[in-house]
């Protein structure tokens, strides 16, 4: 049972007596607690405390409580959360304190960077690749978002037309067309269509609606503003292990991809503006700032 706001405070002043802290950091998930703080440099040791609140609503919630005045015994905090598409569909965003990621989300900034070019060279046959017009990780990047982005143009759609389809469970490994070279928007129509509510079915050119709401909105300037982080992922590893990969890609999967990413990701963030922002809110909080280089 997930708890209340109140409860997730409650339990951080606890933490913090217990473990005194200089600053607090509350994220989404236990993987963006992983990830974060490794990014967050050691330098302080155990002085920098993480806490995963388990969803993006919780971690704003209980945030807007600590940073009510009058609220005494926690550390400096803040929260980082992935855009998604807060921000297109005009949601209203706590901006005290909250640090949300450049692109949709933070698996999306690990693919931008050169962490990328770093998972590459570790699983690629550039053989393979290569004969597929595919000589480099960034022709790679590109092949794989260019893939993904009809499935986030209809991600995108189903939350701004507030019809909410289900996309749990969707493979989509088995949804690559028969070249391999992108995602068969039929087939994951037809896996899509079984998997909602009675009364709220896909319609079969809901991708074309998809592509033209997103055409029509300014703030999806760069493609990984649209795609999702673990499609993009998915996708990669399926394709490693069916064409692009060596032969130890054989057995890699989404989550395979993304703890490779996490791993090589610390050496690349500081050209995001998110790591900008939160050594900025560091030095302004009088902590300095230990962050990974």
């Amino acid at each position: 049972m997930e708890m209340t706001p109140d409860e997730v405070v409650t339990e951080l002043e606890l933490l913090t007596n217990a473990n005194p802290s200089l600053a607090l950091v509350l994220v989404e998930g236990e993987t963006d607690q992983a990830l974060y703080s490794s990014l967050i440099s050691e330098a302080y040791g155990s002085s920098v405390m993480f806490f995963a609140t388990g969803s993006r609503s919780l971690l704003t919630k209980s945030l807007s409580i600590i940073n009510q005045p009058g609220l005494a015994g926690l550390p400096p905090t803040i929260g980082i959360i992935d855009q998604d598409y807060l921000i297109p569909l005009g949601e209203k965003i706590p901006t005290q304190n909250i640090f949300l990621t450049d692109l949709r989300d933070v698996e999306c900034m690990m693919i931008a960077s050169e962490a990328m070019k770093v998972l590459c060279e570790e699983y690629i046959d550039w053989k393979k690749t290569g004969a597929a017009g595919l000589p480099n990780a960034t022709e790679i990047r590109k092949a794989l978002v260019k893939s993904c982005v009809p499935l986030g143009e209809l991600r995108y759609w189903s939350q701004s037309t507030k019809k909410h389809y289900i996309f749990r469970k969707l493979d989509l490994s088995g949804c690559l067309d028969k070249a391999g070279t992108r995602l068969d928007c039929t087939k994951i129509h037809d896996k899509l269509r079984g998997a909602q509510k009675p009364g709220n079915s896909i319609p079969p050119d809901a991708f074309v609606h998809a592509n033209m709401n997103v055409a029509s909105n300014a703030h999806f300037s760069s493609e990984l503003l649209i795609c999702r982080g673990h499609d993009l992922a998915e996708v990669f590893s399926a394709q490693l292990r069916k064409r692009w990969g060596r032969a130890h890609a054989k057995t890699v999967d989404a989550s395979t991809i993304e703890r490779s990413l996490r791993l090589a990701f610390p050496r690349f963030w500081s050209s995001f503006q998110q790591i900008k922002d939160i050594k900025h809110w560091f030095t302004g909080a009088g902590l300095g700032y230990v962050l990974a280089p």
